[in-house]
């Protein structure tokens, strides 16, 4: 097995092995620790403790008063178990898990009668014929997410149609599904959005700002985040725009290496004032509301991967740089 950030050095005919990511490293010396997977852990947390001090402070006024810990903290976690052959099993774990409950959670908060227990039978069975709407919807959920998460999407307006085709069809009338609205609708809070014919424009204006702003390597959270309520404020379908626009948010935390984030439905009247106050100026709430919800994610994901020292034990670490 070849772990990533873990390099093998021969000095002197003696091997040594380091966690090394970009300046920072950790000498694990001459023989691998048999807790491996708890050092890698420590030692991201660590980078990300170091790195938080060196947020701009055009970051860091956003989040007046709370500490970016969490935040980096998370990046780091994410950064260190995804694509990494050493965590193969907690990350497939991960996957699986973090798909269901944002799924639940977010279809919980659009009114949907979706259980956990639907949801989980369509990812563990791999349903692939309904039997009825709530499978119908359970297998589209699954269907969008891999895709949003796939290489294969784009940050487009065709992308954006094709996404919402897969997350509505069969659920709702096809001359909506995969379509821009035809009718005036409201964001949260019955906040006003664009009419039908600027949607294609504005639409195409908000892709060419993400692309910029990655270029310009804007703080991936903070650019999720008004990404989110810039779309949010189009409002291009007649339905599903919340459902989709949380896909789109964790698409770009997922691409810049952030764990994606969950708004638990417990939280959605919350999740609606705070988008409402962003959408007229007041950033704040969303930013607090975010970071709260954030938390919520990150604890329980930890506690539902991370590996116990006395699993680890019993399947010592055993991994080869080649």
């Amino acid at each position: 097995m070849k772990a990533k950030y873990l390099v093998k050095k021969v000095i002197k005919n003696t091997p040594y092995f380091y966690l090394q990511y970009g300046k920072y490293s950790r000498n694990l010396g001459t023989t691998l620790p048999p807790y491996l997977k708890h050092i890698y852990l420590e030692f991201f947390d660590n980078i990300a403790l170091q790195e938080v001090q060196k947020l701009d402070a055009d970051v860091t006024n956003q989040f007046p008063f709370v500490k970016l810990d969490r935040l980096e903290q998370m990046h780091y976690w994410y950064l260190c178990i995804a694509n990494n052959e050493l965590f193969a099993a907690e990350h497939r774990k991960l996957v699986d898990y973090l798909s269901i409950i944002f799924t639940f959670n977010s279809n919980r908060s659009e009114g949907s009668k979706i259980t956990r227990k639907d949801l989980e039978n369509a990812w563990n069975k791999e349903l692939k014929r309904p039997r009825t709407s709530i499978e119908q919807e359970a297998i589209n959920s699954r269907n969008a997410i891999r895709f949003t998460f796939s290489k294969e999407f784009r940050f487009n307006r065709k992308c954006l149609k094709l996404l919402h085709r897969k997350l509505l069809e069969g659920l709702e009338s096809p001359l909506m599904v995969g379509q821009w609205k035809k009718i005036q609708n409201t964001a949260p809070g019955n906040q006003e959005t664009s009419s039908p014919e600027l949607v294609n424009r504005k639409l195409r204006q908000l892709f060419a700002w993400l692309q910029k702003s990655l270029r310009q390597k804007h703080y991936p959270p903070l650019l999720a985040l008004e990404f989110y309520c810039r779309f949010e404020q189009i409002h291009p379908f007649e339905d599903g725009n919340g459902r989709v626009g949380r896909l789109l948010l964790n698409a770009i935390l997922h691409k810049q290496k952030y764990l994606p984030v969950i708004f638990f439905t417990a939280n959605h009247k919350a999740h609606c004032e705070a988008i409402r106050q962003f959408l007229a100026g007041r950033k704040r709430k969303l930013c607090l509301h975010f970071l709260d919800q954030a938390d919520k994610t990150y604890s329980k994901c930890k506690s539902w991967t991370t590996p116990t020292r006395r699993k680890q034990a019993a399947n010592r670490t055993t991994a080869i740089i080649k």
